[in-house]
């Protein structure tokens, strides 16, 4: 690959934009460039630090549904290179860091259409049971869901690339494996599903969502 030419009209509008920006773009006149596709290893705070400049690709590369799915992996390759990687299981003591990871799945959720739930788990009456359930919970984890999780039986779960079919389908399952290992279900284990929100919501309704008390 060559030197890049930072005064290509594609890299200015990926700057511009401060997301993935390809020929097909309908957002700028782009003029006459040397690039294909221009994608911005961005973070959720809208800070870019770098690039990946695609010279040549098939046309048939540039569906929209292969664009999104770049400039959404970009994006989290963005904030890696801000954060180091954290346990996806988290305490208190890391809420920040799920607080931004939730405006990352709530951008991508606006901007891309990509779906997202926050769910909000809380135990009200702590016994023996209730503890089997939320470790079967972390056990049980999807391999994209982050967890925010107290001592006091509170736990946060953000679902990123879940739509309201699928969001259901976990709170079934959890339901299904409480009532064959306790007999019991949530309900009845005084466990309940205190939250459900589909992203994206308005930036200010985030932080008060994200709490584990009141």
């Amino acid at each position: 690959m060559t030197s890049p030419i930072t005064s290509d009209p594609l890299i200015l509008a990926m700057f511009e934009e401060k997301e993935l920006v390809s020929v097909k773009s309908s957002k700028v006149y782009l003029g006459s460039s040397k690039y294909h596709i221009a994608i911005p290893l961005i973070d959720v705070n809208d800070t870019i630090y770098g690039a990946i400049l695609v010279e040549k690709v098939q046309f048939f590369a540039l569906k929209e549904n292969t664009l999104t799915l770049l400039a959404v992996m970009a994006g989290h390759v963005g904030d890696l290179l801000r954060h180091e990687i954290t346990n996806p299981i988290m305490t208190s003591e890391e809420s920040p860091y799920f607080v931004r990871q939730v405006k990352r799945a709530n951008k991508e959720a606006k901007r891309y259409k990509i779906p997202a739930h926050l769910l909000k788990v809380k135990t009200l009456n702590i016994t023996n049971e209730s503890r089997r359930l939320m470790e079967y919970l972390t056990e049980a984890r999807r391999g994209l869901d982050i967890y925010l999780y107290d001592e006091k039986q509170t736990l946060l779960i953000l679902m990123p690339l879940t739509d309201e079919l699928e969001k259901d389908g976990f709170i079934t399952r959890i339901n299904g494996w409480s009532k064959e290992r306790t007999g019991k279900n949530l309900a009845e284990l005084d466990i309940v599903i205190e939250q459900q929100i589909a992203l994206p919501i308005s930036k200010d309704a985030i932080k008060p969502l994200v709490t584990l008390h009141d």
